[in-house]
């Protein structure tokens, strides 16, 4: 019996409930559905992204994620637009290669070649949360990897290592609180890393 190889259907799924912004929780098991949420998220945001990783990942072993082409064309797209606004939070170092520095990394060097070219429509800043707020966010059993856009759409990890996480496209109410989270605790006090305002 030939395998069916579920990654369209998943990928129809996830494009219907973020243009409907519906109020259902999926579940994202698989590196590729993780990659393509990343990239649908930053494609679909209107106006917020907030994002809090542990490295920025470039890639894993297999496929690359935020040095994805599809992730930075959607990036650079969402910047390019007038009045957006995307915060990162990272929990350690940023993901580098040998020999890489920070301007270098795919998501960094798209929000400058924006800048430099005249052409960045929002504001970009990356900051290193505060190792004391991380430690309180672990002893409250909530040092989760997320994206929310909008205050509306989150994907909210639970297991980071196996890229295991909970998606909502339109749960209005916890995307709030999430973003509060974000804001006061992760992002507000932050070692800041890059900002280059609109």
């Amino acid at each position: 019996m030939a395998k069916i190889d579920l990654h369209p259907f998943y990928f129809d799924y996830v494009e219907r409930m973020l243009d409907e912004g519906a109020n259902v929780v999926v579940k994202n098991g698989r590196p590729i559905h993780a990659i393509y949420l990343i990239e649908a998220f930053l494609r679909k945001a209107k106006n917020t992204v907030r994002l809090f990783s542990g490295t920025l990942k470039q890639r894993t072993d297999e496929l690359k994620i935020y040095g994805d082409s599809h992730v930075v064309a959607a990036a650079r797209n969402f910047l390019s637009r007038s009045g957006t606004d995307m915060r990162i939070v990272l929990e350690n170092p940023i993901d580098l290669t040998e020999g890489q520095r920070m301007e270098d990394h795919p998501m960094i060097d798209t929000a400058y070649g924006l800048r430099d070219e005249g052409r960045m429509g929002g504001g970009f800043r990356v900051r290193r949360a505060r190792k004391d707020n991380i430690r309180f966010l672990r002893r409250e059993k909530f040092c989760h990897h997320m994206v929310i856009i909008d205050e509306r759409a989150y994907r909210l990890e639970t297991d980071p290592e196996k890229f295991k996480a909970h998606v909502n496209f339109g749960d209005k109410k916890t995307a709030g609180k999430l973003s509060q989270v974000f804001d006061r605790i992760l992002f507000d006090g932050g070692e800041p890393l890059v900002s280059i305002p609109s």
